[in-house]
């Protein structure tokens, strides 16, 4: 009687399996995300308009308020980028914030109320050699950093106009990042650092970890001055403070005329 014969299946190498199936799977994932990433770039710059020219601006180490008081100057909350001057008024609402529209969606810079208006001015920005330079215990920050950085102090005017809050709000209104980046709209790289405020000048207790450091109270038809204060973790030429909360978005910012690069003066 003849014997059948069974063919046997060949085993793939780890080199066949890599080539025919883990190879073409990372490749897709790589178009993928590439494809992402350039969709969501051209949605930053959906509309972008650049900021004025202020090469020719001579920058110090403690801004002093711009001249310009007129806040229609600025043509602020129009479909792009707006930048005002440290006195200059800024009016943000949220609805029309939340009108702009990118490739992907709203251009959203995702302010820190649920509806209406506020106005926001920066009255001064300082910067110190150090945190203790500015008269601030280190203990009244949110969280600890290296006590030796350099440390910027800005003063804030907020007024609600006629925006609703859920009870409080938070008074973490945005970053710190380098002109350069504020225009090019890419914080996402090495040379682009953000930077976050530490210090909160009418915060809730340190130590009370039921509420949020930066969280308070603002009723509408009201105001208030307070201090925002940030370790210069970078040190671009100049500094844009980048107003919202979402960190992908440059929509709307205050130039603080200041020079990082050539440190704080005792």
């Amino acid at each position: 009687m003849a014997k059948k014969h069974i063919a046997k299946k060949a085993k793939w190498s780890n080199k066949q399996i890599f080539l025919r199936i883990i190879l073409p799977i990372l490749i897709v994932a790589l178009l993928t995300s590439l494809g992402f990433l350039l969709l969501k770039l051209l949605d930053n710059r959906q509309g972008y308009i650049p900021p004025e020219d202020t090469s020719s601006t001579e920058f110090s180490s403690a801004a002093e308020p711009s001249s310009s008081t007129d806040s229609e100057s600025s043509s602020p909350n129009k479909t792009g980028t707006t930048v005002v001057q440290i006195g200059e008024p800024i009016t943000l609402s949220v609805e029309e914030d939340l009108a702009t529209t990118g490739l992907l969606g709203n251009y959203d810079a995702a302010l820190p109320w649920v509806s209406g208006s506020m106005r926001l001015t920066v009255n001064k920005a300082e910067l110190y050699p150090s945190i203790s330079d500015a008269g601030i215990s280190p203990e009244e920050c949110a969280y600890t950093r290296d006590d030796n950085l350099p440390f910027i102090l800005l003063d804030i005017t907020l007024e609600n106009i006629d925006a609703e809050t859920t009870g409080d709000m938070t008074f973490f209104i945005g970053d710190l990042i380098s002109a350069e980046a504020y225009e090019s709209q890419n914080v996402q790289s090495d040379r682009f650092l953000t930077m976050s405020p530490i210090y909160y000048s009418d915060h809730r207790a340190v130590s009370d970890e039921t509420r949020d450091y930066f969280h308070g109270e603002l009723s509408p038809g009201t105001s208030k001055t307070f201090q925002l204060g940030f370790f210069a973790d970078d040190t671009p030429k100049d500094v844009i403070l980048k107003l919202g909360t979402n960190g992908c978005v440059q929509k709307y910012g205050v130039d603080l005329n200041m020079d990082l690069s050539k440190g704080a003066q005792k």
